[in-house]
């Protein structure tokens, strides 16, 4: 089955994460069966998206999991020559959200799953397809704790993200939190009866900054991670109801990539002694203020393996290449952390995605559905 012609099936679901992604696992479940291909789903609590898993071959060790997140970034504000839903193809590249980020993948994994239905492998090969990876990897964990237990153990899990064909073997990690302040509301005429949660945001920032610029004056010298600092961002924030009363509530959100050899926690820990020094501030004006810190999600850092099972497949497929890290994050560490031997590794590149007119070179699709077909073989 010709991988662009699913292609175009795929990028012509609107599956932005904030949208359903179930019209998609609809149409690729139909697929599935119609070649005898076993799959189970998993479902969000919404009942609104769920992960696919299928597998063909024999229920032995040594499978290969091809994986990739169904779910795309969005189109709103971003000027599209070409309806960003319609595969369109001009000078050598297919345009469309998602064909780079990463449909363009799953319809090379798809087809080859789909040849390989037909091969007397001795050893399986496996389709992992999650939802929400583009806000959080929120679809992933559930679809590893489903399968954990059911399959025999795989050897490698290709994360089919865009890195132009280089096993990548390490990123950060991130996580998002949430700093709340809760003042007291007042006249601003009368300064001794209020606390501005605004105002104290302020000095909760000072600190995150203070604390930023330790992290970036403390690098890891050896990482090949750039930048090779823990970087934290606030992103948002809002609060207060009127110039003239002060603000009630202030509430922040941080988006946190920390190094792989570094935790939450201990972020975490030194977010909390920053907003608790503000929180007794504030309380000294009013007691009922309070201020806390809320962590909403976090990606597990991906870290390089030694004697990488993953890699070595990778290497059997494109011959040997030296393995590098990217600054964006994957769903890798969710495996890696499940004891999964794990690289990042696909076609297209990662400076076309998140774009308008995103693209992904026919050489690009080609080279994917080259490996994969060696990769039928390998499992053979």
């Amino acid at each position: 089955m010709n991988s662009i012609k699913l292609l175009e099936k795929l990028v012509s679901f609107d599956t932005v994460s904030s949208k359903s992604n179930l019209e998609l696992v609809s149409w690729v479940t139909e697929l599935l069966g119609k070649h005898g291909i076993e799959y189970r789903l998993t479902t969000n609590d919404e009942g609104t998206k769920q992960n696919i898993f299928a597998s063909v071959g024999p229920r032995v060790s040594g499978g290969v999991i091809l994986s990739g997140h169904t779910d795309v970034v969005p189109v709103v504000g971003q000027e599209w020559k070409s309806d960003p839903f319609t595969l369109t193809e001009r000078d050598g590249r297919l345009y469309g959200r998602g064909t780079c980020d990463m449909k363009g993948f799953i319809a090379s994994a798809l087809a080859a799953l789909i040849k390989a239905s037909a091969q007397p492998l001795s050893k399986p090969l496996y389709l992992a397809l999650s939802y929400d990876e583009e806000i959080g990897c929120l679809g992933v964990p559930r679809l590893i704790d489903d399968i954990a237990d059911i399959i025999p153990r795989p050897r490698a899990v290709i994360i089919g993200e865009p890195t132009e064909m280089q096993p990548i073997t390490q990123h950060k990690g991130s996580f998002r939190s949430k700093i709340c302040l809760t003042g007291k509301a007042g006249h601003s005429s009368q300064p001794s009866l209020g606390v501005s949660a605004i105002h104290y945001a302020g000095k909760v920032l000072q600190g995150l900054s203070e604390y930023a610029d330790e992290l970036k004056a403390s690098p890891y010298k050896d990482s090949a991670l750039n930048p090779n600092y823990t970087v934290i961002n606030t992103g948002l924030i809002s609060g207060g109801t009127a110039p003239n009363v002060f603000a009630q509530n202030c509430e922040m959100t941080l988006a946190t990539r920390f190094m792989p050899t570094e935790t939450v926690g201990t972020h975490k820990l030194k977010f909390e002694r920053i907003v608790s020094d503000v929180e007794k501030r504030m309380q000294n004006h009013a007691p009922e203020c309070s201020a806390q810190v809320v962590i909403e999600n976090n990606i597990p850092a991906f870290k390089p393996e030694e004697n990488s099972e993953a890699v070595k497949i990778c290497e059997l497929l494109v011959g040997p290449r030296p393995s590098g890290a990217v600054g964006f994050g994957t769903e890798a560490g969710h495996f890696q952390e499940a004891g999964f031997s794990t690289v990042v590794f696909g076609p297209g590149s990662i400076n076309q995605a998140h774009q308008a007119n995103e693209f992904i070179e026919i050489e690009q699709m080609n080279a994917i559905d080259e490996c994969l077909a060696k990769l039928i073989d390998l499992q053979m």
